[in-house]
């Protein structure tokens, strides 16, 4: 993980060989691949798990904790105010 990009690289390695009465095959899969994918900036990269099972890679990106709302006192002549605001991010999403 740099800079909000997470890099996957990895290889594979496949090797077949069927033998049938009429015919013979060999088949030989080899190669590396690489992925970048952009994260959004609201994760918790310190967390980051990743786990590899039967094929099948899983990655868990933990959100990092939500800001807690901030409240602002509005002095306004003799009277006080408060009001209470969330963040929230760019898409308007919470």
């Amino acid at each position: 993980m740099t800079d909000g990009t997470l890099t996957i690289k990895g290889e594979t390695r496949e090797e077949k060989d069927v033998e049938e009465t009429h015919y013979h095959l060999r088949e030989r899969r080899f190669g590396r691949f690489s992925r970048n994918l952009s994260l959004p900036s609201n994760l918790n990269t310190d967390k980051i798990e990743a786990t590899y099972d039967a094929g099948v890679l899983t990655l868990h990106l933990p959100k990092a904790e939500e800001m807690k709302p901030k409240k602002i006192e509005i002095k306004s002549g003799s009277k006080q105010r408060t009001i209470e605001g969330k963040l929230t991010d760019i898409a308007g999403k919470n």
